[in-house]
């Protein structure tokens, strides 16, 4: 659904859009405490059809975890941002899980392009429900939800629609929404068929996703039996909450992105906690990746 202040295809000068100030999020559509963390990896096992699969384990130590949250990694794969990631939303109270997704492309020359050209929407939906089937087994009894940015962004939204655990997914600049990896049709063509809620976030000054690749989703999300919150960070580009690229990184526009997000989980995962509503504090040094 379109925010009330949003009309599509209406001239700036008789319809002004409402924006946030900078750094906070302009709503397109939509209706709907920190401790230490442990850090460690785990192996998925594999068969004829899927290889293993590593993943990146980050648990609160302090306190039980209020949910689960895959995260899906951008094309730079499990590098110190998304360890970040991962510690960041550990230390909000969430157990977060990162699992390889580069598990199939086993080639040490491929560059991260190449890589991410090798990943079909397919054998993604099968590598994040078997990452949450692994961790279900071990330690059973939470919801799940898949956060995820840039090429991960895209993989949220792809979980939101095709897997049957997800029960809340945070996209943000998901890249390629409506290009569909493989046979069928993509994520972002099916977001009206998602199977829980969804919270879409993008940079009013990106260009993969755009503004309009944004609103087009909030459109199609309008019939969608779950709620699709669709959102733009002002002043923000693409990779706003990667501290690794000096030329994108947008404090602000990150605090409030992690504090929404969190706020949506802790909503859908663990509807009985309150969150923070300042948010949790992102880790916006490089987070070293334990020893394999």
């Amino acid at each position: 659904m379109i925010h009330a202040g949003v009309r599509p295809g209406a001239p700036p000068e008789t319809a002004p859009e409402p924006r946030a100030p900078e750094g906070g999020l302009t709503p397109l559509g939509g209706g709907a405490a920190p401790g230490g963390v442990t850090l460690g990896w785990r192996t998925v096992s594999g068969d004829a059809a899927d290889p293993p699969l590593r993943v990146l384990v980050a648990s609160p130590r302090a306190r039980a975890p209020l949910g689960r949250v895959i995260v899906a990694h951008h094309r730079d794969g499990l590098d110190d941002f998304t360890g970040s990631v991962c510690r960041t939303l550990a230390e909000a109270g969430f157990l977060a899980e990162v699992p390889d997704l580069f598990s199939r492309a086993t080639d040490p020359e491929l560059t991260p392009a190449e890589r991410k050209a090798t990943l079909r929407d397919e054998t993604l939906v099968r590598d994040l429900t078997r990452c949450h089937a692994a961790a279900d087994r071990d330690a059973g009894g939470l919801r799940t939800g898949v956060v995820g940015h840039c090429m991960g962004g895209r993989v949220a939204l792809l979980a939101a629609v095709d897997t049957a655990f997800c029960a809340a997914a945070v996209s943000f600049y998901g890249g390629r929404l409506f290009q569909p990896w493989g046979p069928g049709r993509s994520p972002g063509e099916r977001v009206d068929r998602v199977r829980c809620p969804v919270l879409a976030v993008g940079g009013r000054a990106d260009s993969q996703p755009s503004p309009a690749d944004l609103e087009r989703l909030a459109l199609l999300a309008a019939g969608a039996p779950h709620p699709v919150r669709v959102a733009l960070a002002e002043g923000a580009g693409h990779a706003f909450m990667n501290f690794l690229r000096a030329d994108r990184y947008h404090p602000l526009a990150t605090q409030t992105g992690y504090a929404v997000a969190t706020a949506f989980l802790t909503e859908h995962l663990a509807s009985t906690h309150a969150p923070d509503p300042r948010g949790p504090s992102p880790t916006t040094t490089p987070t070293a990746l334990p020893e394999a």
